[in-house]
């Protein structure tokens, strides 16, 4: 069985569109990285911190973890709307990251409720860490899996040869928002 998550995908606030669920600390690991042009170096404190707080604390909550994903790849017939691309489609691969992309309903544009088929390959990182890489670090340390909300901010590149400094530019824009 593949790794899967679940979320509900909307467009907010000026077209922006998200993916918002739930997943395992591990998979959120697993699948991201982090930019270090405009993320924080690691500060042991401060992973150390979050750490004592999830191991000592009866009630844990944190804010969701926000990562990004440029979905060019699942646009091969050339629509840059996500749910455009979904049209008539109850599923869609992006064999470059490993994923599939599944719409659990598909009976009609106003069902958003998706599936994600993670890669099979650890080396694949589709995911970039906008908002909460000390927190992802903190859990990787940890022994216990956590359930995790998570937000993924979905970016659509131009075309092929745009390079990932324009992404990375929309990202940090949210970062340094969200900071």
């Amino acid at each position: 069985m593949s790794n899967t998550i679940i979320g509900l995908v909307e467009t907010c606030y000026k077209g922006v569109v998200i993916i918002r669920g739930y997943a395992t600390s591990k998979y959120l690991v697993q699948y991201s990285k982090k930019y270090s042009s405009y993320q924080r170096d690691k500060t042991p404190e401060h992973v150390q911190a979050i750490k004592d707080y999830i191991n000592t604390k009866d009630t844990v909550f944190m804010p969701e973890i926000i990562l990004s994903y440029n979905y060019y790849n699942l646009c091969s017939d050339n629509p840059r709307d996500f749910f455009e691309i979904f049209r008539g489609r109850p599923m869609v691969r992006d064999n470059e990251n490993g994923m599939v992309f599944r719409n659990l309903k598909h009976k009609s544009s106003e069902d958003k409720i998706f599936k994600i088929e993670l890669p099979k390959s650890e080396d694949k990182k589709p995911f970039s860490r906008i908002d909460g890489n000390h927190r992802l670090e903190a859990m990787s340390e940890l022994e216990q899996e956590l359930k995790v909300p998570y937000c993924i901010v979905l970016f659509c590149s131009q075309s092929d040869n745009e390079d990932d400094s324009e992404i990375q530019k929309r990202e940090m824009s949210i970062f340094h928002n969200l900071n």
